[in-house]
């Protein structure tokens, strides 16, 4: 499969629902990814999202109890999820978007 199955403008905006997802300003994603993504791609799109969302941050408790983020991309910690968040968005948007569109295509050619 040569062509991308979804446009540049639904992986961004699937992109942006990620990045909010990890850093936790989102949580309704599926009613979210239900109205970006085409449906016959529904089911596959919310599969590869929630597969990449829980690989690339992590949340472990400091000692002083207070909440550390991971950026598993690049190993960098943060202690709050606004600079996670912003983080994202600056440093690995466009990888988060090729990363969703490489394996959506990877399962629809695997599988379809």
């Amino acid at each position: 499969m040569n062509s991308s199955p979804l446009n540049r403008n639904i992986v961004n905006r699937i992109t942006t629902l990620l990045i909010k997802y990890v850093a936790g300003f989102q949580n309704n994603y599926q009613e979210e990814l239900r109205r970006i993504l085409p449906p016959s791609l529904v089911d596959l799109g919310i599969l590869v999202f929630e597969n990449i969302a829980g690989t690339i941050v992590s949340r472990t408790r400091s000692d002083s109890g207070s909440i550390e983020y991971v950026c598993r991309i690049c190993e960098k910690k943060f202690c709050s999820r606004k600079g996670l968040y912003l983080h994202m968005r600056r440093i690995h948007f466009e990888d988060l978007s090729d990363l969703y569109m490489s394996e959506l295509r990877r399962l629809l050619e695997e599988y379809y």
